[in-house]
């Protein structure tokens, strides 16, 4: 592809799961972002999992960004291999100023309800063995954080390609297949 998508959305916005379909039923491949965050749990995919000095040995960022005192991030060799970046909003800013590949950069801004995103992170982490109690203290933390993060982001709606409404009403196969025909649309521009 002649264009890099960047996913950007809050914690509990489906990015993973959107991204994920786009793999499965269209074939794109996304960039597993480098990090120093453990697993969640041992069948965990979607990250490039490191220590810290693996991490600091690694070099030609374009993506970068810190969260709960992790980092993550991609190098340009992954950007001309793959079509998809799970991107945060500081994340978005870093590429822009880092990247000089020869893609053009799309932004794919999935929007979904505090609650929405509070209630899928919640259920998440009980599903992963967590009290709930434990799952919503954690739930509740990462929906402040991403109040702040993304707060001038969401304010700036010129700087989105395509913005999708991910609320729970949404059907996954209808987004999935909604954001694919805007990546044909791109391509053929």
């Amino acid at each position: 592809m002649n264009t890099i998508f960047l996913i950007v959305g809050c914690s509990g916005s489906g990015k993973t799961t959107v991204v994920k379909q786009l793999e499965q039923k269209y074939g794109l491949k996304s960039i597993p972002s480098y990090t120093t965050r453990p697993k969640r749990h041992d069948n965990e995919t979607g990250h490039i999992f490191v220590t810290d000095e693996e991490f600091d040995n690694l070099t030609g960022f374009i993506g970068y960004t810190e969260f709960a005192g992790n980092r993550y991030g991609a190098v340009l060799d992954q950007v001309e291999t793959n079509d998809l970046y799970i991107i945060d909003p500081k994340g978005v800013e870093f590429f822009h100023n880092i990247y000089k590949g020869h893609k053009k950069i799309r932004i794919i801004y999935l929007h979904t309800p505090a609650e929405t995103a509070f209630n899928r992170m919640k259920s998440r982490a009980i599903a992963d063995g967590w009290s709930e109690i434990k799952a919503g203290i954690e739930a509740d933390k990462r929906t402040r954080n991403d109040e702040t993060e993304f707060e001038n982001f969401t304010r700036q709606l010129t700087d989105k390609d395509l913005i999708v409404i991910n609320d729970k009403d949404t059907s996954l196969n209808e987004m999935v297949d909604y954001i694919y025909q805007y990546i044909i649309s791109c391509e053929g521009e």
